[in-house]
């Protein structure tokens, strides 16, 4: 992990990172099928859900305020 220290607080270089944890193993292997399936590392996969989910709820948010 790339980190540099600067006033006690770390500072990434590049990339925000986010640790995710899974409720039960079903899910990560259920990830992990669907990752394979479209040839995307699980990473990937996780952002390609959420910009869909963040495009539908916008999506949603314009059709209320119309």
């Amino acid at each position: 992990m790339s980190q540099i220290q600067s006033g006690g607080q770390a500072q990434h270089n590049a990339k925000d990172r986010f640790i995710l944890r899974f409720h039960d193993e079903g899910q990560r292997a259920a990830m992990k099928a669907r990752a394979a399936a479209n040839k995307r590392s699980m990473n990937a996969e996780i952002l390609v859900l959420i910009e869909q989910g963040l495009a539908t709820a916008l999506a949603d948010v314009g059709r209320a305020t119309s």
